[in-house]
């Protein structure tokens, strides 16, 4: 899939006329062909990438409208120790995933800087087959101030062994889980258990809490049913590229970059007033 996106990335930047490209959606794809977007003047922007590598080394023609990892850790850790007074935190995700990997580092330097501590768990390798689930309550212990984050990725076991994980915990110690946990599969779990309070998922958009209610109301209608944060992320990023053509007599790439520099978003349909700068800094989070 690397190889493929490089060659693709390599085919649209040859084309003069395509002045922006939507994509693209994982952090190892978006970062082996960023600058190959950015060396030749085409905007890039991306709905689901949320490395903190391009916002340590921005490029000038690399946008989003997703929240960084940052951005993302910053609402857990304010919420878990404001709200919920939590003070130590139990990672579990799959370290050969750079993007889980990351934010888990990101999620203890965060949590730490707010004196808060860090579990020493053995078993935290979701995606392992044989991820042993009782183990991992175990090593979470009895302690009802230890948050246990749930941070699967999307291939293999990773899900499968977070929500067993999140079942076994029987709603004793807080969970809070990434965009991984945000789906049907957990909503089917939490309804098998007695008690279902202790859980928090953040995600950058959604249709119950959107800054722009004709949008949820638009879609529901057209595909009848809910559309996902991806989708209407990347709508936005669709309405934008769009809108920064209409809004040139005679569209270029250079321009393209300029506008979005200065945050040119689409009129009503718009989700949020995104940042569209190299930090892009989201602001739709939801904690439910």
């Amino acid at each position: 899939v690397k190889e493929e996106s490089i060659a693709r990335a390599n085919s649209l930047i040859k084309i003069p006329n395509i002045l922006g490209v939507i994509g693209h959606y994982t952090n190892k794809i978006t970062t082996s062909t960023v600058d190959i977007y950015n060396q030749n003047n085409l905007v890039l922007i991306s709905s689901g990438s949320t490395t903190e590598e391009i916002t340590e080394n921005p490029r000038k023609f690399f946008f989003r409208t997703v929240p960084s990892t940052k951005v993302s850790v910053e609402v857990f850790v304010k919420y878990l120790i404001e709200q919920q007074s939590q003070t130590k935190i139990a990672g579990f995700y799959n370290p050969a995933s750079e993007s889980t990997s990351s934010f888990w580092e990101e999620f203890q330097r965060q949590f730490k800087e707010r004196r808060g501590s860090v579990a020493n768990i053995s078993e935290f390798d979701l995606a392992k087959n044989n991820f042993d689930v009782k183990k991992a309550i175990e090593e979470v212990g009895e302690n009802r101030k230890t948050t246990i984050v749930l941070n699967p990725s999307h291939d293999g076991k990773s899900l499968e062994n977070a929500i067993a994980l999140f079942k076994a915990n029987l709603d004793r110690n807080w969970v809070v889980g990434t965009g991984g946990m945000y789906g049907p599969k957990t909503l089917e779990a939490a309804s098998e258990l007695p008690s279902f309070k202790k859980f928090a998922v953040a995600t950058s958009w959604h249709p119950l809490n959107s800054p722009n209610s004709k949008f949820p109301a638009d879609t529901r209608k057209l595909w009848v049913g809910n559309v996902s944060h991806r989708t209407a992320l990347t709508y936005d990023a669709a309405k934008t590229l769009i809108q920064a053509i209409e809004m040139q007599p005679q569209p270029t790439r250079e321009g393209m970059q300029k506008l979005l520099l200065i945050s040119i978003l689409a009129p009503a349909e718009q989700l949020e007033r995104f940042n569209l700068n190299q930090r892009a800094i989201g602001k739709t989070f939801n904690l439910n």
